[in-house]
């Protein structure tokens, strides 16, 4: 028993560590690029409507596409750490774990606008390359793990690379080319995210339901003994 509670005790401590340590230090970082930037700490903490006077639903859309990019996220990180204990295919939990990862990169580009303002303005990258890159990466991912993918439900996935490359074809066209431009480049993007979460969400949910499934039987007969 003693244990068991002190296992307990140190999987909480490092919890605990992994969820406050980074919040301190994005504080930490975000108060010395304050000063030494002369940006007022306001401009990093405030919400950006409150900041800009805009209507509470400015960016509505591209709001919640943040937001399933992160339950996506949220969604293959957790199922990943309960297969891992349930010590599910090596292979599985690759797949589940890279798609989480791809699904974090695809967040942070969309929330910061990482291929359109920072990579290009800072680091000097052309869009297309970043596309290239982000193109190539999920070319990689496809193929690597294509047998995963292949006894999955690939209605969700095919739909989430059309409307992505829709989005992407119509970005790179000038805006004075198509009336209503962003509309028709946002709409796919959006319905891209929809499937992009919605593919994940069977795919983990599938996964860990195969867990729970194979786990009842063995705690039914030992109840029964």
């Amino acid at each position: 028993m003693w244990e068991k509670s002190n296992l307990r005790f140190i999987s909480s401590k490092v919890f605990f560590y992994w969820l406050y340590i980074p919040a301190i230090f994005l504080i930490l970082i975000v108060t010395i690029a304050s000063y030494y930037l002369n940006i007022p700490i306001s401009r990093f903490t405030r919400d950006p409507l409150a900041i800009t006077g805009g209507h509470p639903f400015l960016g509505v859309v591209s709001n919640i596409g943040a937001i399933l990019w992160s339950a996506t996220v949220a969604i293959c990180f957790f199922s990943y750490a309960i297969l891992k204990t349930n010590k599910k295919s090596h292979d599985v939990l690759g797949f589940i774990m890279a798609g989480g990862f791809i699904s974090l990169l695809l967040l942070l580009d969309d929330l910061f606008m990482l291929h359109e303002e920072i990579l290009p303005k800072y680091l000097g990258g052309s869009e297309k390359i970043i596309f290239l890159f982000y193109g190539s990466l999920l070319l990689l991912y496809l193929v690597k793990y294509r047998l995963n993918i292949i006894e999955t439900d690939l209605i969700y996935l095919i739909l989430a690379a059309f409307f992505f490359a829709l989005s992407i074809l119509i970005d790179l066209l000038p805006e004075s080319f198509l009336p209503l431009h962003h509309l028709f480049e946002d709409g796919p993007k959006f319905i891209g995210i929809v499937s992009w979460f919605g593919y994940y969400f069977t795919v983990c949910f599938k996964e860990v339901q195969s867990v729970v499934y194979t786990a009842a039987p063995n705690k039914i007969t030992n109840s029964d003994g």
